[in-house]
């Protein structure tokens, strides 16, 4: 089927371009190819070019994050070796248990995956709250309606403050609702 020049004019006009997406598709293009323009004659002399270029960007991307697993495993071993008494039964994973650990090995673990930049679900008791409030963004706290229906309540940091505030001496910002 050919389409007119209009219709193609049309047709590519319709399309939403992400631009984000554009400008690392054409910097990883510059990359990959130099200041060689492709032309649809040229596309299959650069296929193989482009192929062996993306693979050794993937190879190094992997290789980096093997590293940063590495670093990160030997942190929470060194973890693990600085706070003994509260890791006797863990082992150097990504995982905490805020109910048993100290608030201050957990506010170290805290620290060190902010440092690595990692996005974390913790899912803690009421009672240490305190802990993790200054390392999160929001909070949710799941509580039962009437014994049969849970309910999740989502706050910002900021929300859960004020509501923490307007119910103090109450420690939960469900009294406030």
């Amino acid at each position: 089927m050919h389409r007119s020049h209009s219709q193609t004019q049309t047709l590519f006009q319709s399309v939403v371009v992400d631009e984000v997406l554009s400008s690392t598709l054409e910097t990883m293009r510059v990359e990959a190819l130099g200041e060689h323009q492709l032309t649809v004659e040229s596309c299959d002399n650069h296929e193989q070019s482009v192929r062996a270029w993306l693979q050794t960007k993937i190879d190094s991307e992997t290789k980096a994050l093997n590293r940063l697993a590495e670093k990160i495993i030997k942190t929470m071993a060194s973890f693990r070796e600085a706070f003994k008494l509260d890791t006797a039964e863990m082992d150097a994973s990504l995982e905490a248990d805020f109910g048993r650990g100290s608030d201050e090995s957990t506010q170290y673990g805290l620290k060190l995956f902010r440092q690595f930049n990692l996005q974390l679900l913790i899912v803690t008791p009421l009672q240490k709250i305190h802990v993790i409030e200054p390392f999160v963004s929001s909070v949710g706290f799941v509580h039962i309606e009437g014994g049969r229906i849970s309910k999740l309540r989502n706050l910002s940091i900021e929300e859960y403050r004020v509501q923490k505030a307007l119910t103090a001496p109450h420690a939960t910002p469900e009294l406030a609702q």
